[in-house]
């Protein structure tokens, strides 16, 4: 029962954060100390929680060290990622530039975070900080509800439906269509979790997703202007 309630604390947590950032419609950019503490409490909780259920890594496909397993599927799912969300900026790009056009307004792209004024160590902490909110999600939507659901015997389906659903809560704050996009990503990230037996390769997909958004998608967004022609 207690590491039950810990799995419940830790995979809630998030997603009710998500809710009440969308239900306030603030997205003020968030503080890296206060992310930070955050991160490492609820990381404590789960590997607290993971050693009370006496979890093996190795049950959850985290082989220490990653095998040639790991690293072809991490290829593999880092490709299908790249692609799906570069599909996915593309089509923001077009409909940003579509309501420009038409004298709408293109809206704020979601807050993001600022580590530092200086170009590179913001770029650094930025590759860091999708490498870790990667990690922690997986182990908790993939490595966490996911496990947990199987364990108690759940169907495949709800166990992959409840994890993205959580998921799709914790992106809340990006509003409807960030969440359908979250739910639809957590479904192909349990999939693949389900099919190669390693979260290795899906936290690497999972970061370099993370990257492409954080330094490559949402600048490119926040720069469009109604009078240039998306390619």
């Amino acid at each position: 029962m207690f590491t039950l309630l810990l799995f419940l604390l830790v995979t809630l947590v998030l997603p009710l954060r998500g809710l009440l950032r969308w239900h306030a419609r603030s997205r003020p950019p968030m503080a890296f100390p206060r992310l930070a503490v955050e991160y490492v409490l609820l990381l404590g909780l789960l590997v607290l929680a993971v050693r009370e259920a006496r979890v093996e890594p190795d049950a959850l496909g985290l082989a220490v060290p990653p095998g040639i397993r790991d690293a072809w599927w991490s290829i593999v799912l880092c490709g299908i990622m790249i692609g799906a969300d570069h599909y996915a900026f593309r089509q923001a790009a077009r409909e940003r530039r579509r309501r420009a056009l038409q004298g709408l307004p293109v809206g704020a792209e979601a807050g993001g975070i600022v580590f530092s004024a200086t170009p590179w160590i913001n770029t650094a902490c930025g590759l860091l900080y999708c490498l870790v909110s990667a990690a922690w999600e997986e182990l908790v939507f993939r490595g966490g509800a996911f496990h947990l659901a199987r364990l108690a015997g759940l169907p495949v389906i709800v166990a992959i439906g409840g994890g993205s659903l959580l998921f799709a809560l914790n992106h809340a704050s990006g509003g409807r269509s960030q969440m359908r996009y979250s739910f639809i990503l957590g479904c192909g990230f349990a999939a693949a979790y389900l099919i190669s037996g390693s979260l290795w390769s899906v936290i690497a997909a999972h970061a370099i997703g993370n990257s492409y958004v954080l330094l490559y998608a949402r600048p490119r967004l926040a720069g469009i202007q109604g009078s240039v022609r998306f390619q």
